[in-house]
């Protein structure tokens, strides 16, 4: 069973938020935020789940991560859809597709890239 505040059914006062905050170092707008994860969404077909594994080095992770250290903005929900083609991805933000994208004829070595750049195109 969930918090009010966890479920989304209320926000917790700002006498709690200040009292989290404190004890794990971090600031009430992370705490916030922490709770839209569903805010933005890369959706990714089955032949893209290569570029986000985290044991290969420079995954589109380790670069959003990278990006996430110059510029704040909201978590990102990877998630894989099989009804997208193998090279498709999309980026949903609010429920809504902002990009419907296939990696089909992208060069091997700038896939990442180009997915990169479209996340920090929807993120500003």
């Amino acid at each position: 069973m969930c918090k009010k505040w966890e479920c989304g059914e209320a926000v917790p006062d700002i006498e709690i938020l200040e009292q989290i905050s404190i004890i794990f170092h971090v600031t009430i707008d992370s705490i916030i935020k922490a709770q839209d994860i569903d805010h933005f969404v890369f959706e990714l077909g089955v032949g893209i789940l290569p570029y986000i594994d985290v044991t290969k080095p420079d995954n589109l992770i380790q670069q959003v991560r990278k990006y996430h250290d110059i510029v704040e903005f909201p978590k990102i929900r990877f998630k894989d859809n099989v009804e997208l083609k193998d090279m498709q991805y999309r980026i949903i933000v609010d429920d809504v597709i902002m990009a419907d994208n296939n990696l089909e004829h992208v060069g091997e070595n700038m896939r990442i890239a180009e997915m990169l750049s479209y996340i920090k195109l929807y993120l500003n």
